[in-house]
C-alpha cells in the first residue's frame, strides 16, 4: 500500500507518466465499481454513461493530484468520492436539460396556431425561457 502512496505523491509532484500508469491499472476497479452503480441511474437521467467511462483516467489522475493523504481518508475512498460526484454531476446536467426542454415545449404555441408570436410575445417568452436557465451571468445582462 506503501509502494501505491508513493506512486500517487510522484504523479502529484512530477506528472509521473509511468506512476500514473500503475495508479490507474491498480485504481480502475475501484473506479469501475462506483461507476457500475449509477451507471443505470446515468442512463435513465438522459445522459450518456460512456461519458464518464471515457473519462476514467482523466478521474484517477484528478483524483491522485487532488489527494490528501494526510486528511485520514484513503485513495480508494477519495477516487470513489470523486466518481460517485462525477456521476451525480452529469445526471444533474441531463436532468436540468431535460426539465427545461419538457418546459419550453409546454409553453410553445401549437403547431396548428397561425401566428405563433407576435415581437411582443417572442420577448417575452425569450425572457421566459433565459429566466428558466437560472444562471447570475445571464440575470446581469437581463438587468
Amino acid at each position: 500500500m506503501n509502494n501505491l502512496y508513493s506512486e500517487i505523491k510522484k504523479v502529484q509532484t512530477s506528472d509521473c507518466s509511468s506512476s500514473l500508469s500503475e495508479v490507474i491499472s491498480r485504481y480502475s476497479p475501484v473506479f469501475l465499481s462506483m461507476y457500475s452503480k449509477y451507471q443505470k441511474s446515468i442512463a435513465s437521467s438522459g445522459a450518456d454513461p460512456n461519458d464518464i467511462l471515457l473519462d476514467k483516467d482523466l478521474i484517477i489522475y484528478e483524483s491522485a493530484k487532488t489527494f490528501n493523504i494526510n486528511k485520514g481518508s484513503s485513495f480508494c475512498t477519495w477516487l470513489s468520492n470523486n466518481t460517485k460526484y462525477r456521476c451525480l454531476h452529469l445526471m444533474g446536467k441531463a436532468l436540468k436539460v431535460l426539465r427545461l426542454s419538457e418546459k419550453i415545449k409546454t409553453n410553445m404555441p401549437k403547431d396548428n396556431d397561425r401566428h405563433p408570436f407576435s415581437g411582443k410575445e417572442l420577448g417575452s417568452h425569450i425572457f421566459f425561457i433565459l429566466n428558466e436557465l437560472k444562471d447570475k451571468r445571464i440575470s446581469s445582462v437581463l438587468v
